[in-house]
């Protein structure tokens, strides 16, 4: 089969080429190659070069270590995002809330405010610790300024 049969046959049973050739992703039981068996989604790693043994996932000698640590980086760019807009919500709700005198809706939100922004921080933080690491490796990364 080659990869055009594969994205139309996947098109046509609605599912993503990857679950055809992994079955049971994540958890479920693979033989990646005649003999050899381990989960679905090691085999994918392993398909994808991010690993090439289950143990060389943390050795960042590995092929595929930076790669799931720019995975990594993906994922908290979009959560920080997603908690960006969370913020601007909640301070669009505490300037009606001071428009409405509510007192008790301002407290609840500042609260919910201050809970966000150090989630925020922290995603940030965390963001800003695997960009150096990959910047340290020789990769073009770009460093997020402290939030005032």
């Amino acid at each position: 089969m080659d990869i055009a049969e594969l994205l139309i046959i996947a098109e046509a049973l609605e599912v993503t080429p990857v679950e055809l050739l992994f079955p049971g992703l994540p958890d479920g039981e693979v033989e990646y190659l005649p003999g050899k068996t381990t989960s679905a989604w090691d085999a994918l790693k392993r398909a994808t070069g991010e690993i090439s043994s289950p143990l060389q996932a943390s050795d960042p000698d590995s092929p595929g270590f930076y790669l799931l640590v720019m995975r990594q980086l993906d994922e908290l760019t979009h959560k920080a995002e997603e908690l960006r807009g969370r913020l601007g919500q909640v301070n669009l709700r505490i300037d009606e809330a001071r428009a409405a005198g509510d007192d008790s809706a301002i407290e609840a939100k500042q609260r919910e405010k201050q809970r966000l922004s150090a989630e925020l921080d922290q995603v940030d933080s965390y963001a800003n610790t695997l960009r150096v690491s990959l910047a340290s490796a020789g990769f073009t990364v770009r460093l997020l300024k402290a939030r005032p």
